[in-house]
């Protein structure tokens, strides 16, 4: 049994090692490398494979943009890179406390990230209305959490009030 725990350790050892020297092809440090693995697992390679920009959770808009448009070669019009920056965008935002981006200053931070490589905000709509920014009916990019906690609120507030206007309404 304990030989079998410790092929197994070794294998678990040479997948991660595995991971790891492919990371380091990304001029990944071994730190962010180490947080990478520990977040997906024996699922890294595939999930940067799919979107490299999934490595703004370790790093910043510059490094994971060179990272992507230099090593994964993926273009300057790519959905995902523009559905990355709404992301990272919502987050500046949500850093400064607001918890909304408006359409217009929207615009106005992709041209700061992105430059003239700009797809309209709607022809990547089915790309980054599944990562983490929502569009709401009012015009604005959200975290999909600060919407769901913004909506909730708003409902509860809706149901209390109505339920203390019709208390008011009746007699004792």
């Amino acid at each position: 049994i304990q030989a079998e725990h410790l092929l197994e350790t070794w294998n678990e050892y040479m997948i991660d090692l595995r991971i790891i020297q492919w990371l380091d092809q990304y001029d990944l440090s071994l730190s962010v490398a180490a947080n990478v693995l520990s977040f997906w697992g024996h699922e890294t390679i595939e999930k940067l494979t799919e979107d490299p920009y999934r490595l703004l959770a370790f790093l910043t808009w510059i490094d994971v943009d060179r990272i992507a448009l230099t090593k994964f070669n993926i273009g300057k019009f790519d959905p995902r890179r523009q559905a990355a920056a709404i992301e990272q965008i919502c987050y500046q935002h949500y850093d400064k406390g607001n918890t909304a981006v408006e359409y217009d200053n929207m615009v106005e931070g992709l041209r700061e990230l992105l430059g003239n490589d700009l797809n309209p905000i709607d022809a990547t709509y089915d790309i980054w209305k599944d990562r983490v920014c929502q569009f709401t009916d009012e015009g604005i990019f959200q975290l999909a959490g600060a919407y769901t906690s913004e909506r909730y609120v708003e409902s509860q507030m809706a149901r209390r009030l109505s339920c203390n206007q019709s208390r008011m309404y009746t007699s004792p």
